[in-house]
């Protein structure tokens, strides 16, 4: 495969990750938080699939969005430094994360966006898990350091 064809393949696998991350964190939510209230398992199961459907989708969207963002430089950057093992880009997939979730707070701080905190929490811990799973996902496809030069 040629080196462009890996990356899309990560692009691919980088969505995938981060909507199978908010799908299963967005089950443990409802069943931490809602489970009380639902009167059946019949509504347990619908509110499970919308919810995680819905966190899914989120995540996997804002997860190729920071990706394409941050993921791609910071990929070119991590090749031109020699830095291609696989501990590296699980940092670079944290500190993105992290950073998102900075701001993610400060917007809710600031009332730009309104969300209750066990939402806040979700999207906190969904970014935080889904960052550096998705970039070990992208290297596993693409493989850096197979094709990079110099010290990993």
């Amino acid at each position: 495969m040629t080196h462009v064809i890996k990356i899309l393949v990560g692009l691919v696998s980088v969505a995938c990750t981060c909507a199978v991350v908010g799908f299963l964190s967005a089950l443990a939510y409802v069943i931490a938080l809602a489970f009380p209230y639902i009167p059946s398992p019949a509504e347990l199961v619908r509110a499970l699939s919308f919810v995680g459907t819905i966190v899914a989708a989120v995540s996997a969207t804002s997860g190729v969005v920071l990706f394409v963002t941050f993921g791609l430089p910071l990929h070119i950057v991590l090749i031109r430094l020699n830095k291609t093992g696989l501990r590296y880009y699980m940092l670079s997939g944290l500190a993105t994360a992290s950073v998102c979730c900075l701001v993610f707070v400060l917007v809710v701080h600031a009332n730009l966006l309104r969300l209750e905190w066990t939402d806040l929490m979700l999207a906190v811990c969904v970014a935080l898990l889904s960052g550096p799973l998705a970039e070990v996902s992208f290297w596993k496809i693409v493989r850096p350091d197979r094709f990079a030069t110099g010290p990993k």
